[in-house]
């Protein structure tokens, strides 16, 4: 009886023993992986003396749509143009003022009672139930 409970104790010892091992040669792997990913093989200035180039498109004036192939009504895309933050700035003035607005608002309709609404004041309160009933016998009659 002592002999198996000892060679169970080694079996178990074995198999943890061999985990452990495999976790580190997974995480060893990981980290290979991980070098290997941060230094591919070219570096970005030999891969662009090789003929890669600046994708080019090309837009619709018509409709505002940009594509990467030239076609019929279609003239180069450039995004040289500044760019104006005014329209934005104004928006955001105005989303602050609703804002202020419905803050407002929200405070008129709460009041320290619960909310109040056409003249109506809701107090929310009160409780939920979830009970269930395990029966081995009489299953017909109701819970009453």
């Amino acid at each position: 009886m002592k002999m198996e409970a000892l060679n169970r104790s080694d079996r178990a010892g074995v198999r943890t023993r061999i985990r452990t091992r495999l976790r580190h040669w997974a995480v060893l792997l990981g980290l290979l992986a991980l070098v290997a990913g941060a230094f591919p093989g070219r570096s970005a200035a030999q891969a662009g003396d090789q003929g890669t180039k600046t994708p080019q498109f090309w837009t619709d004036p018509e409709t505002g749509q940009v594509f990467t192939k030239p076609g019929p009504g279609r003239v180069p895309f450039s995004a040289a143009a500044p760019l104006s933050n005014e329209p934005a700035k104004k928006d955001i003035q105005g989303l602050q003022a609703d804002t202020e607005s419905l803050k407002q608002q929200l405070q008129a309709l709460t009041t320290k009672d619960g909310l109040r609404y056409k003249g109506v004041n809701v107090k929310l309160g009160g409780f939920i139930e979830a009970a269930g009933i395990y029966r081995t016998r009489n299953e017909v009659s109701d819970v009453g």
